[in-house]
């Protein structure tokens, strides 16, 4: 009997222990898959581990995650919601979700989550004091939201800007601005400071997103630069299109460099060449430029030299060449703000998880009133994004 005893508690530790390394392994094969960006193996993994432990927040909150990268944004929106109900404090849960508010427009939703109060300086008489607009985030979000030091000045505030020094050239051509501190420096005594975040500004100025832009454009190019490229081009009397085809680079918790999802590779852009009486500019800068010395030979991209963007800073004669283009062509990076800033025909290609930024289901941008949006409709292919931008093209340039 003692012996039969043995081999069932010896059978009932195997089968346990086969059960939970079996859990064990589809969350680390799950993980593995999610790693490498392979999602819908991911959430092939993540679904089968969540079915014998459903209440996993951490395997919720990946799969959340691999909804999202799927474009599934309301499955996402539900995890997280779920998530949340049982872990009110889970950070990441929370900065997520208000991510999906604000590119849903909740913007009831989203105000508890952003800790942000309910008012900004237009509920304020700020004539005659000093605010301060302090730099946090990307180069784009300067750009994009430099916009409101213009409504500050004009309500009668002294408006000082703290930016990166490389942003100066261009921001000092703003009337708007009163003083430009380079990040860094120390700053001088405010009535006030507002901080240039994406989601804080977004949620803060939500009723302009529902009226026409009226303020672009609101960034200036060098009138001489202008001039000048406008001299250099004279001789293209084609469709001229700057391209603009990879993002910041992005690295792996290794440190290796990986593919930007916002990116895109500039040979995927060749088919475009197929349309005659088009002629292409490289409007790229540091990461990607080797991509244009291996193009099909008929797609012909044009360069302006070593010097472009160096001797009168950053942007500056990036901003001149685009009032000298007929139409840009980006990925979402700087470059698609900046043109949308000047007022310039651009179109915007997008990848399957765009930034809230974008809002959701639409081809416009309340932001900038010249920028259409082509948008990714499975994660990592370009190609019916290219499609529809070799369709429209062909219908702009008839």
């Amino acid at each position: 009997m003692r012996y039969n005893i043995t081999l069932l508690w010896s059978a009932t530790l195997f089968l346990c222990c086969n059960i939970i390394y079996a859990d064990m392994q589809q969350e680390q094969l799950a993980i593995l898959y999610h790693q490498k960006r392979n999602y819908e193996q991911a959430y092939n993994y993540y679904t089968r581990a969540l079915a014998d432990n459903p209440h996993n927040s951490t395997m919720l909150y990946n799969l959340s995650l691999v909804y999202n990268e799927l474009g599934k944004f309301d499955k996402s929106q539900q995890l997280l919601e779920t998530i949340l109900q049982q872990q009110p404090s889970h950070k990441n849960a929370k900065r997520k979700l208000v991510l999906h508010y604000l590119r849903n427009k909740e913007w009831k939703k989203a105000l508890p989550l952003l800790a942000v109060d309910d008012y900004w300086w237009y509920n304020e008489d700020i004539s005659n004091k000093t605010i301060v607009i302090r730099h946090d985030g990307g180069f784009g979000d300067v750009i994009q939201f430099i916009r409101y030091a213009k409504q500050l000045h004009e309500a009668g505030a002294h408006v000082i800007v703290e930016t990166p020094a490389i942003l100066i050239p261009l921001l000092s051509r703003c009337p708007f601005i009163n003083t430009i501190i380079p990040q860094g420096n120390p700053l001088p005594a405010a009535d006030k400071e507002y901080i240039v975040s994406t989601p804080r500004l977004a949620f803060i100025m939500r009723n302009m997103l529902d009226q026409p832009t009226s303020d672009v454009p609101y960034l200036t190019a060098d009138p001489t630069l202008i001039e000048y490229w406008h001299e250099q081009l004279s001789h293209d009397t084609n469709f001229k299109i700057g391209l603009c085809w990879q993002s910041s680079v992005m690295r792996d918790q290794t440190g290796a460099i990986i593919s930007n999802p916002r990116s895109i590779s500039l040979s995927q852009l060749a088919p475009l060449a197929q349309i005659p009486g088009v002629s292409f500019y490289s409007l790229q800068k540091m990461n990607g430029i080797d991509q244009l010395h291996n193009l099909p030979e008929k797609f012909v991209v044009h360069e302006f030299g070593p010097d472009f963007d160096q001797t009168h800073g950053r942007f500056m004669d990036t901003a001149a060449v685009m009032k000298n283009l007929d139409l840009v062509i980006t990925v979402d990076t700087s470059t698609a703000h900046l043109a949308g800033a000047l007022g310039v025909p651009v179109w915007v290609m997008l990848p399957t998880v765009s930034d809230f930024r974008w809002f959701s289901n639409r081809s416009d941008s309340p932001w900038y009133s010249t920028m259409r949006l082509f948008r990714q409709q499975q994660y990592d292919n370009w190609d019916r994004v290219v499609q529809e931008i070799m369709q429209a093209l062909q219908k702009q340039i008839k």
